[in-house]
């Protein structure tokens, strides 16, 4: 079942136990966007890190896909919480912020090689995140948070038909 752009997500908030939104927060600047800060060299490893419920080990995500791996990165500006999302707006921006970090990552010629994405978010924003996709774009192989040994393990590859150069 796909979710489209006409359905509204909601969080359910842990610690009231409703689902409504808490506020507006105009005017704040609630992510962090992180780019390679080296030119792409050809280099074949591309990770994509969502750190908002939690952060994505930089380290731990260059143990899986080798030292040399190109990051990409949106984070909350505050620290990492499973409470962060508390308003529609938060989840606006991140959309807007995915979509512009999708487009910086085809236009710096990651277009045709997998994308392993680590994502610590909750629900809307994977939801969200996922209606950011095009049928188009590159694969994007989704790794899983498995608690009991603390990895990551692939999960599942979304647009897996997508030919890669690398």
């Amino acid at each position: 079942m796909l979710v489209g752009r006409t359905c509204p997500c909601y969080q359910r908030h842990r610690d009231s136990q409703d689902w409504t939104w808490q506020g507006n927060d105009e005017g704040e600047e609630f992510y962090e966007v992180l780019k390679p800060e080296a030119p792409d060299e050809g280099i074949c490893e591309v990770a994509l890190l969502l750190s908002v419920s939690a952060s994505v080990g930089r380290d731990t995500v260059k143990a899986i896909l080798g030292q040399d791996a190109i990051m990409y990165e949106i984070r909350s500006r505050a620290a990492p919480s499973p409470y962060f999302l508390r308003s529609r707006k938060q989840l606006d921006v991140f959309g807007c912020e995915a979509r512009q970090l999708l487009t910086d990552m085809r236009d710096a010629q990651t277009q045709n090689r997998t994308v392993d994405l680590f994502a610590a978010v909750p629900a809307p924003i994977a939801i969200e995140f996922g209606r950011c996709l095009k049928p188009y774009g590159p694969p994007i192989r989704v790794y899983e948070y498995r608690k009991v040994d603390r990895t990551y393990v692939p999960a599942l590859t979304v647009n897996p038909m997508v030919s890669q150069h690398c």
